[in-house]
């Protein structure tokens, strides 16, 4: 594990108890002493945080306008985001040999997992009021482009299947052409074939995300904003 210190600056906080950041970043992998219950609590903490912004910055947002927008900002993928982008875990996740060997460090959902516990561990070193100013730190971008817009809110593969329900054409066709790893970390290849535009192929870590991506190529091809 490189010095946490490192980490402390991109979070945005230095630790009272070094103890509990440790703990955090401990995938269960390392064995029964690992960050699973602080993500359970982090988990709750973070939707607590999105909730109050949200519902403060929407004023004339409707109870499910909130709902679907804060789903877009506390799911896996939005915390792999922020983990790559802003506080680079993957160089500080501390894995037992099997989560080593399977490259477990960049998995977006272990990495995702441990911003939950990262959170946590910042509410119980410190307070609610500095947990939550550097959360928001974290998700000042994604605040900033938020909107209560119903298509912003879909992901590639419902905006895809609706503009070509729209266009009266027939519904995009998903195809796994290669699984490549081992099960706990795979990757996929998936290709999209629609009418009017050459295939195309998606990659990631999950099925759904290689899906997601390969409809965002074709989203691209035909020129629509993608709002993902």
């Amino acid at each position: 594990m490189r010095d946490l210190t490192l980490l402390e600056k991109k979070i945005g906080y230095s630790f009272k108890n070094r103890t509990l950041l440790e703990l955090s970043l401990t995938h269960s992998s390392c064995g029964s002493h690992n960050n699973e219950r602080l993500e359970f609590l982090g988990d709750s903490i973070l939707n607590t945080i999105i909730t109050k912004a949200l519902y403060a910055q929407f004023t004339q947002a409707t109870e499910g306008q909130l709902t679907r927008l804060r789903a877009k900002f506390v799911r896996k993928i939005t915390l792999a985001q922020i983990s790559h982008n802003i506080l680079h875990l993957s160089d500080f996740i501390q894995l037992g040999p099997s989560g080593i060997k399977n490259g477990l460090h960049h998995h977006d959902a272990v990495l995702a997992d441990a911003v939950e516990s990262l959170i946590a561990a910042i509410y119980l070193d410190s307070d609610q009021e500095t947990c939550q100013a550097i959360v928001l730190s974290w998700y000042s971008y994604y605040l900033k482009t938020a909107s209560i817009d119903s298509n912003a809110n879909k992901d590639p593969k419902t905006q895809l299947q609706e503009w070509l329900q729209a266009s009266q054409k027939k519904l995009p066709q998903y195809r796994v052409l290669d699984i490549q790893g081992k099960s706990n970390a795979q990757h996929f290849l998936v290709e999209c074939q629609i009418e009017l535009y050459p295939s195309v192929i998606g990659e990631h870590h999950s099925r759904r995300g290689a899906e997601q991506n390969a409809a965002r190529k074709i989203l691209q091809q035909a020129g629509m904003t993608i709002y993902d």
